[in-house]
């Protein structure tokens, strides 16, 4: 989500209507990097701005490595199910890979 902020004076933050969870970047169009914290008002995402501030910020979600990491393994075992499934069919050894007369 994009915001255009100016902010007066020190301690200026900008309050999303998104709920915070760990992963979320701010960043202005510049590619300055801004603190996420969770707001003290029903846990929503707060970005703390410099003072006199005044230009765009992005608010967004980056997925953690782990994340990526998670979703090849998952691929990996769905792959030797089916291909483990298909070598059983055609009377391959799964022990050491030779055919089965």
């Amino acid at each position: 989500m994009l915001f255009l902020c100016k902010a007066v004076g020190e301690g200026a933050y900008l309050e999303t209507p998104q709920f915070y969870y760990p992963g979320y970047v701010a960043k202005d169009l510049t590619g300055t990097y801004y603190p996420v914290t969770r707001s003290e008002h029903n846990n929503r995402i707060r970005v703390e701005l410099p003072d006199d501030f005044d230009g765009v910020i992005e608010v967004f979600y980056r997925e953690p490595v782990i994340y990526r990491i998670c979703e090849v393994i998952s691929l990996l075992s769905v792959l030797i199910l089916i291909f483990g499934k298909r070598f059983k069919a055609y009377g391959v050894n799964k022990w050491n890979w030779q055919y089965r007369e």
